[in-house]
């Protein structure tokens, strides 16, 4: 079932997973750098100052990123919440039936659709495209099924399709 901790979960995955971690990194250590290199060369301190303030600004920026925004996001769809799952796997593709108070279908997708399906510790997201995936705990998959669930798919994925995180 959808909660709004499942979509807190799946929203910090879904920034972590676009490599935000290496960029900001690389944009602080960057300015760091230019600052020093800048001090070096006779500029002094008042010349590193402005790096010094970004570097403080992308510092702050980044926990923001990966707890304000999943929690920000997750409220946005708290209308989601409550609804139920039920994911059928077969040698074709994928069937999702979502029961809710404001739903009641049944969605159909062949494996060669699939954008992408990342494994994590306690999940899989499967992406129907680079903006939206399904989370499906493992907890929620049959007992002893998933290594047969992660056998199939990285059987039925094109290769670089399945992603162990």
């Amino acid at each position: 079932m959808y909660t709004l901790e499942l979509f807190r979960k799946f929203n910090r995955f879904h920034i972590m997973k676009s490599k935000t971690e290496a960029v900001f990194s690389a944009i602080a250590v960057g300015f760091l750098l230019c600052g020093f290199i800048g001090m070096c060369l006779g500029g002094g301190f008042s010349e590193f100052l402005p790096q010094m303030i970004f570097l403080a600004f992308v510092i702050l920026l980044f926990p923001f990123f990966i707890f304000v925004v999943p929690w920000i996001y997750a409220r946005n769809q708290k209308n989601l919440t409550g609804i139920e799952n039920k994911f059928i796997f077969t040698e074709e593709g994928l069937a999702v039936f979502s029961k809710g108070s404001a739903i009641d279908s049944k969605a159909e997708m062949k494996y060669e659709l699939f954008y992408r399906v990342y494994e994590t510790s306690d999940s899989f997201y499967i992406y129907q495209t680079k903006m939206s995936a399904y989370p499906l705990l493992k907890k929620d998959v049959e007992e002893n099924r998933v290594d047969d669930l992660r056998n199939l798919l990285i059987l039925k994925l094109s290769k670089g399709k399945y992603k162990k995180r």
